[in-house]
């Protein structure tokens, strides 16, 4: 029972890997930001509810892979 209620606080807390997790809102978020506007690095971070840049950084690196500032630059690359 204790491990079910370690379960629950994760999720609560954002950090668990359920579908609708708010880590994944604020990321899907900063993607769209990314993608859509000039936005600096730091204040999409602020936006989207990231304690800094850098938490927005590791966050996003470790869900797709690549930073904000490499995926940004591989979306204007497909716009040229």
């Amino acid at each position: 029972m204790a491990g079910r209620d370690n379960q629950t606080k994760k999720r609560s807390c954002g950090r668990g890997r359920t579908k609708g997790s708010p880590v994944k809102a604020r990321l899907a978020q900063a993607r769209k930001l990314l993608t859509l506007s000039e936005m600096p690095i730091a204040r999409i971070a602020q936006e989207c509810g990231f304690s800094s840049q850098s938490h927005l950084t590791a966050s996003f690196r470790g869900a797709h892979a690549v930073t904000p500032a490499q995926f940004r630059a591989r979306i204007a690359s497909h716009r040229e």
